[in-house]
């Protein structure tokens, strides 16, 4: 008698799932779903600047707050946090985030409603639309589909598994 069939709910269960009953075959599927959300951390990392703003990365006694180009753009980062952070981009189950404060900043700045100094000088060097929104923005339409192709399959595998499983 099979199982009835599974519906993906928790994909982080899922995959689990998949992983103990076909380790393969879940690489494959998480390589699948990486690959994907590395094209939104690599488009991002081009729309970071090497330099923000003048002076910005020589801020007295904030050294480490300060935006240096290079760090910025290693710290944007594909992650499979189980606690979403906020900002995360893609999914529940895999995000690209920015762990840079500095970088965080630079791509939130003029999001709301502030209008002192420091905002107008991001807005009127760089454009108010960038990083990770930028990047999600222009390849969702590619990527997502993609990403979720590969959580179908994990539904597919799985649901073939447990059914093999039920008729033995």
């Amino acid at each position: 008698m099979p199982i009835a069939e599974v519906r993906v709910k928790n994909l982080k269960q899922t995959m689990d799932l998949l992983k103990a009953y076909a380790p393969d075959q879940a690489k494959e599927i998480n390589k699948r779903i990486t690959t994907e959300a590395n094209k939104i951390r690599d488009r991002a990392r081009d729309y970071m600047p090497n330099v923000a703003l003048s002076n910005w990365n020589n801020w007295p006694d904030h050294a480490s707050e300060g935006y240096v180009g290079s760090v910025v753009k290693k710290r944007l980062k594909t992650t499979r946090a189980n606690a979403r952070p906020r900002g995360q981009i893609v999914s529940n189950y895999i995000g690209v985030v920015s762990a840079d404060a500095a970088g965080a900043i630079f791509q939130t700045t003029g999001k709301g409603s502030s209008s002192d100094i420091f905002v107008e000088n991001i807005l009127n060097k760089h454009t108010s639309y960038r990083g990770l929104w930028r990047a999600f923005d222009e390849l969702k339409t590619e990527v997502q589909p993609a990403i979720m192709a590969a959580v179908e399959d994990a539904q597919q595998l799985v649901n073939t598994k447990l059914n093999q499983l039920g008729g033995e």
